[in-house]
């Protein structure tokens, strides 16, 4: 039986390589609400996700409600033909109507009198809402073994955060190596902070944008050294490539009321388990930094 859906929207990127029937690979890795391909010819990984998930890099969201049920399995083939993405003759996805999308930060603004504002409620909401055991550190309660890693993050993400406020960037790279891989998880808690960190970078007129190269440095150094889900969302993001929800939240951030960044935030603190709060930490933390009059 072959299951058929439609493409609701996508990179841009990605859609155009299907439509073109350039793009083939073969099943990656499958869960619930996503499974992962593997291209053929660029050896990255694209996500088709349902239609609960937000638009991502080489991602393209579907309308179908799971995946796990569709008996896919790890090195089936999937080929691209006739405006269609095909999975062996499992799965056909259509792209018809699909939209585009991009991944387009917002700047940072010139006056940063509502940013300070919104930085100060994040915090406290992060505080309130966020989950623990990651970046926002470990309960007592927890194993030995939870709390060493926690101590790790907060010893190598403050390492990290004192090098980048000090211009010591080859430093900074290095001990932002040291929080790759770092944490447990489909994406661990220090890429996972690393990640909204590369977002900041990226944003234009930020103070940070002149050395956004250190982004593209430390996910260089990142091949093997965490998996490749994980890789691939820090490559995406060291260019400025991060999921709509982050966007979003960054866009809310710089100048939104406190309702809409309420919404946001609590958007991006539900992905994953710890994956969203770490992320919003690493957003957070890159702001307060870059807001700093040391930066001006």
């Amino acid at each position: 039986m072959t299951y058929s859906g439609q493409a609701k929207s996508g990179d841009s990127g990605f859609i155009e390589q299907i439509k073109q029937g350039n793009f083939s690979g073969w099943v990656h890795s499958t869960f619930d609400r996503t499974f992962n391909i593997q291209s053929a010819d660029q050896g990255e990984l694209f996500t088709i996700a349902n239609a609960s998930l937000d638009n991502g890099p080489n991602t393209l969201v579907t309308d179908f409600v799971q995946f796990s049920d569709k008996h896919l399995a790890v090195d089936d083939q999937v080929y691209a033909m006739n405006n269609t993405l095909c999975i062996l003759n499992k799965i056909e996805i259509k792209l018809e109507h699909a939209k585009n999308w991009n991944s387009i930060l917002p700047p940072h603004p010139a006056d940063e009198r509502q940013l300070r504002n919104n930085l100060s409620a994040a915090r406290l909401f992060i505080e309130q809402y966020g989950k623990g055991g990651g970046m926002k550190g470990a309960s007592r309660a927890s194993s030995s073994f939870d709390q060493e890693v926690s101590r790790l993050l907060s010893e190598r993400s403050g390492s990290l955060l004192q090098a980048i406020s000090s211009r010591s960037m080859q430093e900074a790279v290095r001990a932002a190596s040291g929080l790759v891989g770092l944490g447990c998880g489909l994406t661990p808690s220090g890429d996972d902070f690393l990640v909204g960190l590369f977002a900041v970078f990226n944003m234009p007129h930020n103070p940070f944008y002149r050395y956004r190269s250190f982004c593209e440095q430390v996910a260089s150094q990142s091949t093997g050294r965490t998996n490749e889900i994980s890789y691939i969302t820090l490559k995406k993001a060291s260019t400025g490539q991060v999921r709509e929800s982050l966007v979003r939240l960054l866009r809310d951030l710089m100048d939104g009321s406190e309702d809409s960044l309420s919404v946001s935030l609590g958007s991006v603190l539900d992905i994953g388990s710890t994956s969203g709060t770490d992320i919003a930490i690493g957003i957070v933390s890159g702001l307060e930094l870059s807001a700093e009059k040391s930066w001006r």
